[in-house]
């Protein structure tokens, strides 16, 4: 299974890094109700991945079938309500949080 790099800073009470999940760069990451948001920066068709915060087990996986995330400072997933928002070179897509669908 491919991941995508994201290693959270630590715990607040101890520092320690908790878990890192693959090798492969992603976005920086959106945190929002126990999921961590990150986008593969893979050249074509990257996944949006929802993983979990705790133990950093994929959650879902979903393909823009655009590349997204080129560069660090922008293009990051963006968590409002229910939605997961990333932008590709083209256009701003919309995935459900819960299960990584597109909303209707």
């Amino acid at each position: 299974m491919r991941r995508t790099t994201c290693g959270g800073r630590g715990d607040a009470a101890d520092g320690k890094r908790k878990w890192v999940a693959g090798d492969r760069e992603g976005t920086i990451p959106a945190v929002a109700d126990g999921r961590v948001y990150v986008a593969d920066r893979e050249e074509f068709s990257p996944p949006v991945l929802a993983l979990d915060a705790k133990d950093g087990s994929e959650v879902w996986s979903a393909s823009p079938g655009e590349r997204v995330g080129l560069t660090a400072d922008g293009n990051h997933p963006i968590v409002h309500g229910r939605l997961v928002y990333v932008a590709t070179s083209g256009q701003l897509l919309a995935f459900d949080a819960a299960t990584g669908t597109h909303p209707t």
